[in-house]
């Protein structure tokens, strides 16, 4: 109210739970004030590409054909054993610093109120962040997780991101689909009762954690159908 100018910028595709503003309400707003259109907000190194790419590897459905990432400027890498991804991500945080692991929202933070791991991936103990503000700046560990809430709109030099266990692909159907029971963000599902609506969200918060890493992402999926499908269009696999 006390400004003689006022810019929003909106992008519909990093809405991620039903208390954001809806697209709808944002595009009235557009229809009373002068657009101007945002052409590149690239931070990442991977170019223009990376983010089609994500979004058809997200969105097997669409009649668009995916094809395989390839670029020597962004390190993209999937792995089969987590493990052996905490390995080289903290090799890159030895290096570059600013290098950490990130996760859907597919497990309870017990360890908010206990000694108990959040989750136990192929032998790893992982819990949730342990701080609430400023975690990107505040922990070096591999094995402490940080959440879409704790990441967005932060840089990383190199994003570990876990695909849990609400997320899965479909082969009959070539879909990705999403299970409600395994997805424990209250506030990210409050008020959803088609699951089709819950997918968007979900999907958003994938892609826009795949958006974190300027320099690398690398990928770890609960669900072996979605690590095979995934293993279909990147080159780097470990």
């Amino acid at each position: 109210m006390r400004s003689n100018h006022q810019l929003f910028f909106y992008d519909d595709a990093q809405s991620i739970r039903p208390s954001d503003i809806p697209k709808e309400k944002f595009h009235d707003l557009k229809k009373q004030s002068e657009t101007i259109k945002l052409k590149s907000q690239m931070r990442i190194n991977s170019g223009g590409n990376y983010i089609q790419f994500v979004h058809s590897l997200l969105n097997p459905s669409i009649k668009e054909p995916i094809n395989k990432f390839t670029n020597n400027s962004y390190d993209l890498k999937l792995f089969k054993s987590l493990p052996i991804m905490l390995k080289a991500l903290k090799k890159k945080e030895e290096e570059l610093k600013l290098c950490r692991l990130i996760a859907g929202y597919s497990w309870k933070w017990v360890s908010r109120n206990t000694n108990q791991p959040d989750a136990i991936i192929d032998g790893e103990s992982l819990t949730w962040n342990r701080v609430p503000h400023d975690w990107i700046n505040s922990t070096t560990q591999m094995n402490e997780m940080g959440c879409i809430h704790t990441t967005q709109g932060y840089d990383l030099n190199y994003a570990g991101i876990i695909f849990g266990k609400e997320i899965v692909y479909n082969e009959k159907s070539n879909s990705i689909d999403i299970i409600r029971e395994n997805y424990f963000d209250m506030k990210g599902r409050v008020g959803i009762t088609d699951i089709n609506e819950l997918k968007i969200y979900i999907i958003n918060i994938y892609k826009t954690l795949m958006y974190r890493g300027i320099k690398g992402s690398y990928i770890y999926c609960c669900d072996k159908k979605l690590h095979k499908y995934f293993s279909k269009y990147m080159t780097n696999i470990a």
